[in-house]
């Protein structure tokens, strides 16, 4: 009896750190490429969502300022590749790359996350980045790109250290695609950026 209560008491907490948060409450403000800040909304009862949340993503060339366990990250997008110009990368590189599926095409996006703030090494990874259209989660694909295209990959960082490098997708044609990155998945502190249609 007592190992059941045990097993519905972690799973419950399980369950909960595992959600993904979609609010914005880790995002601390988003900052354009000409460095100016938008700061975030107070967490109270607002008509308009924070910045950098999943209802109001940040968008290409803007760093969203996370805080998640303890340590502080700075967020982007800095180049992405989709539609015809992605398929043609893809498959030309390599002509054992699939096609993607009747109405999907390849999204390329180049993601950078620099530890601004922490205690020791972390580690970054592919596996914190998600792509959604419409809410459901794209599936992150596998092709050989260009030597060119550096791959994000996983590793570990040092504060004040940043990591960038490309992520892959399969996305729905001319639909708008919110890439998410949580560096966390026992906290809830996840950046939110548009990468449009």
């Amino acid at each position: 009896y007592e190992y059941l209560i045990l097993f519905v008491l972690l799973t419950s907490m399980l369950a909960v750190g595992c959600a993904s948060d979609t609010e914005g409450s880790g995002v601390k403000e988003v900052k354009t490429e000409a460095s100016s800040a938008i700061e975030s909304a107070p967490q109270e009862q607002t008509a308009t969502p924070a910045k950098g949340s999943f209802d109001n993503p940040a968008g290409i060339g803007e760093t969203v300022v996370l805080s998640a366990s303890g340590n502080e990250y700075g967020v982007s997008v800095s180049n992405v590749s989709r539609g015809e110009q992605a398929n043609y990368i893809v498959k030309s590189e390599n002509e054992f790359n699939e096609n993607p599926a009747t109405g999907y095409e390849y999204l390329l996006v180049k993601m950078k996350v620099a530890y601004t703030k922490g205690s020791g090494p972390t580690s970054l990874s592919e596996f914190n980045l998600k792509a959604f259209c419409d809410g459901v989660e794209c599936k992150s694909t596998y092709a050989v790109l260009p030597n060119d295209y550096i791959t994000f990959g996983t590793g570990d960082v040092m504060p004040g250290a940043t990591k960038e490098g490309w992520v892959q997708y399969t996305v729905p044609q001319g639909k708008e695609v919110i890439l998410s990155y949580q560096p966390n998945m026992f906290d809830e502190g996840t950046a939110y950026i548009s990468i449009g249609q």
